[in-house]
């Protein structure tokens, strides 16, 4: 469904951040991380996902913690691990921190 052709990272990145309707939908970082998880996802299956960017921003949003914990009435985001993925967002540097979720809607 998401990368057939066998997509980069960087292609990956470049498909959204190049898109004049999605290119705000996710931070660098969070297309990044997503990259990982469909990538991994498409590795499992017997034929390449295809790429669908309008399907991916459908599937996934990213969120801080604090609009997790309004939109799904959870005291943790890790507290919809058991209805959906949920993926953390780290800024890559030195000292990874923690800037947003990616959820899996549901």
């Amino acid at each position: 469904m998401y990368l057939a052709d066998r997509m980069s990272v960087h292609s990956f990145v470049d498909a959204f951040r190049q898109s004049a309707e999605r290119k705000e939908e996710f931070s660098y970082e969070a297309l990044r991380a997503l990259f990982e998880q469909l990538d991994d996802d498409a590795a499992g299956m017997e034929q390449p996902l295809e790429f669908d960017m309008v399907a991916i921003c459908c599937e996934w949003s990213e969120m801080t913690r604090k609009e997790i914990l309004k939109e799904y009435d959870v005291s943790e985001p890790e507290h919809l691990e058991d209805r959906t993925y949920i993926i953390p967002v780290y800024k890559n540097n030195l000292y990874p921190t923690l800037i947003s979720y990616l959820i899996q809607e549901f």
